[in-house]
């Protein structure tokens, strides 16, 4: 699982593994990483005011919602389409 930067634009051309993403191959087994990309720089997500992600200096949308990238915001977009793969075909 990786994240991809699409770099602002529409244009899928010039998207790129995120600098944030890990990237193969691996040590152990030499397989190519990632296998599955989604997006995942400046995704927006809620913010709890007051918790240690509360910087004014990250990109905001009003006060409730902040900008991070990585895996980790690429990785539950991934999981959703999943699930909308196995409820389509439980098989």
């Amino acid at each position: 699982m990786g994240a991809y930067d699409n770099h602002k634009t529409a244009d899928p051309s010039d998207d790129t593994i995120a600098r944030d993403s890990s990237r193969g191959p691996t040590a152990h087994d030499h397989v190519a990483k990632p296998d599955l990309v989604a997006p995942g720089v400046q995704i927006f997500g809620a913010l709890s005011p007051g918790s240690r992600k509360d910087n004014p200096e990250r990109p905001r949308i009003a006060r409730n919602y902040y900008a991070e990238s990585g895996t980790s915001q690429a990785t539950p977009q991934i999981a959703g389409l999943v699930a909308c793969l196995l409820q389509a075909n439980p098989a």
